[in-house]
């Protein structure tokens, strides 16, 4: 014997997962917030560091591993062939190189 579904349930069950989802990436992200400020007291940036950050790139240390995991940029030199002296974030390097129009 099959159960009947109720007319409009499929759009409910959208709407409730659209919903769970939207709750768990404000949970990542309030998350990743706490973490991100518990590291910079913890491991505080250097003054180059916070040059660098200044302008706007994120340090790898910074950056959450659950945001690495679905970037695309994952395997190449986060150094950008040691213009800097320790791991940046890549994406931010790029939207920043973006802006100034200076390309990739």
């Amino acid at each position: 014997m099959s159960q009947l579904k109720l007319p409009g349930m499929d759009e409910i069950e959208k709407q409730w997962e659209a919903e769970r989802r939207g709750a768990a990436e404000k949970a990542h992200k309030e998350w990743a917030a706490n973490i991100l400020r518990s590291m910079v007291e913890r491991y505080p940036p250097t003054a180059k560091e916070y040059e660098i950050m200044l302008s706007g790139i994120r340090l790898c240390r910074f950056v959450s591993h659950l945001e690495c995991e679905k970037c695309k940029l994952d395997t190449e030199d986060h150094t950008e062939g040691w213009l800097f002296s320790m791991k940046v974030c890549l994406k931010d390097y790029y939207a920043l190189r973006r802006r100034l129009g200076l390309g990739k």
